[in-house]
C-alpha cells in the first residue's frame, strides 16, 4: 500500500485528534493512530476507549487500500519537524514495516495490523439534533470551566444537556459554583437529558468551525456523535442522575449589585494576591453607592484593601466568596456590566451579565457558593 500526503494537511489532521492518545494505557495500541485509506482520503482515528475522535484528510497517488496503526510520538515527532512538502508512505503489509520518503530524507519505522485497533464505535438507534457551530462553541466555553473534578461524584464530572421541546440547556458544576446556559430557540421533539465528559467537549470546542456551520449531533442513551466536518468526535456518555441544580438556585434575592464587570474583575485580582493561599477568601462589603474588596492573609499578616463605584440595591452587607470561582466566572463573560444578587450572607450570589443588546433567545446564569466570615 502506497499513498502520498501533504505534511501539513497531515499534521493539521493529526493535531486535531492527537488529545485523546493516553500517555500510557494497558492496551499500547491505543497509543498509536489508526490509519485507513479509503478512496482518496485517509481516515486517521485516536481514542481512549471512552472517547474517539477521527479525521479525513486528503491523499494524492493512492496505490491499494487497507489500514495500519503508526505510533502517536513517532509520527507527531517527525511531522512537527518537517516542512511544507508531499510525503509518501509505504506500507509492507506483511510484517506493517512503514516506509515515509520526504524529499531527501527517509523515515522507517514499525507499525501494528489495523485489526488491533478497537472497533469505532457505532451509535444505534440515534436521535439527533443541530446547533450552529457558533453557538455550540458558546455553550461548551461558557460550563466547562464549572465541571467537577471529584472522582466520587462522576455525574458532576461532565456538562448536563437537557432538551426539552420549550429550550436546550446546558449546565455545569462542581458544588461551589454553577453555570446555567439556555437557549429559547433550540428544542427538541423528544424531552430528554444526558451528561457528556469534559474531555471530548474539549476536544469538539478546539475543532468546531469558525463560521454559522450547521453541526449534527446524534446520540442515544450511551452515546454520543458531533459531526464537525472533516473531524468527528464520538464519545460514552457519564452514567447516572444528574443533581436538581434548579433547587439550589435561589429565587428571592432582593440585595442587587450592579457594577463594571471588568472593573470589579482586576480588583479582585489585586486584593485576591494578599489573601490565604489556601482558602483565597475575599470579603465584599455592600453599600449604595460603594464595594469594598478586601483580603488577608493572617499567617503573613497580608492585607489589602480597594473601592469601587457600584449600583447596589438592598440592606447593607458583607459576604465572602473564594477569589477564583468569582475570577472564572467574570473571565467567562463578555458584557460590559455584570449583576450579581443576593439574599444573605450564607447563601449563594448569582451573576448576570447586563448585555447592551439583550438576546432574547439566549440566558446565561452563573452561581457561586459563599464562604464563611469570621468576624462579619
Amino acid at each position: 500500500m502506497k499513498f502520498i500526503v501533504s505534511s501539513s494537511q497531515l499534521q493539521k489532521g493529526l493535531l486535531a485528534i492527537s488529545g485523546v492518545v493516553p500517555s500510557s494505557s494497558t492496551m499500547p495500541i491505543i497509543q498509536n493512530f489508526l490509519f485507513t485509506v479509503n478512496g482518496d482520503e485517509l481516515v486517521a482515528v485516536a481514542t481512549d476507549l471512552e472517547t474517539t475522535i477521527s479525521a479525513n484528510i486528503p491523499l494524492s497517488k493512492v496505490e491499494g487500500e487497507g489500514s495500519f496503526a503508526i505510533p502517536h510520538k513517532l509520527i507527531m515527532d517527525i511531522l512537527k519537524n518537517l516542512p511544507e512538502l508531499p510525503l509518501l508512505f509505504e506500507i509492507d503489509q506483511d510484517n506493517w514495516g512503514i516506509k515515509i520518503s520526504a524529499s531527501d530524507g527517509e523515515y522507517n519505522l514499525v507499525g501494528y495490523d489495523g485489526d488491533e485497533f478497537p472497533k469505532y464505535p457505532v451509535i444505534e438507534g440515534a436521535m439527533s439534533i443541530t446547533f450552529k457551530a457558533e453557538i455550540l462553541k458558546k455553550a461548551i466555553s461558557k460550563t466547562i470551566f464549572a465541571v467537577g473534578n471529584d472522582e466520587m461524584r462522576p455525574s458532576m464530572s461532565g456538562v448536563y444537556l437537557e432538551l426539552t421541546d420549550e429550550s436546550t440547556t446546558f449546565v455545569a458544576t462542581d458544588a461551589h459554583k454553577l453555570v446555567r446556559f439556555r437557549r429559547m430557540d433550540l428544542t427538541s421533539e423528544v424531552n430528554t437529558s444526558f451528561i457528556i465528559p469534559k474531555k471530548p467537549l474539549l476536544q469538539v470546542k478546539n475543532n468546531l468551525p469558525e463560521d454559522d456551520t450547521d453541526i449534527v449531533i446524534n446520540y442515544n442513551q450511551s452515546n454520543i456523535h458531533f459531526n464537525l466536518g472533516n473531524v468527528n468526535v464520538v464519545a460514552r456518555l457519564i452514567e447516572g442522575r444528574y443533581p436538581n441544580y434548579s433547587a439550589v438556585i435561589p429565587t428571592n434575592n432582593p440585595n442587587v449589585l450592579t457594577v463594571d464587570r471588568m472593573s470589579l474583575l482586576l480588583a479582585i485580582k489585586r486584593v485576591s494576591i494578599f489573601a490565604n493561599a489556601s482558602t483565597m477568601q475575599i470579603r465584599l462589603k455592600l453599600s449604595p453607592a460603594l464595594i469594598a474588596i478586601s483580603a488577608e492573609d493572617l499567617e503573613y499578616s497580608n492585607y489589602a484593601h480597594e473601592t469601587l463605584p457600584c449600583s447596589y440595591e438592598g440592606e447593607e452587607m458583607e459576604i465572602g466568596f473564594n477569589a477564583r470561582f468569582i475570577l472564572e466566572m467574570l473571565s467567562n463573560i463578555e458584557s460590559t456590566d455584570v449583576r450579581i444578587d443576593m439574599s444573605q450572607s450564607n447563601r449563594p450570589g448569582i451573576i448576570f451579565p447586563i448585555e447592551e443588546e439583550a438576546n432574547e433567545q439566549e440566558d446565561i446564569l452563573m452561581l457561586v457558593m459563599p464562604v464563611m466570615l469570621k468576624n462579619a
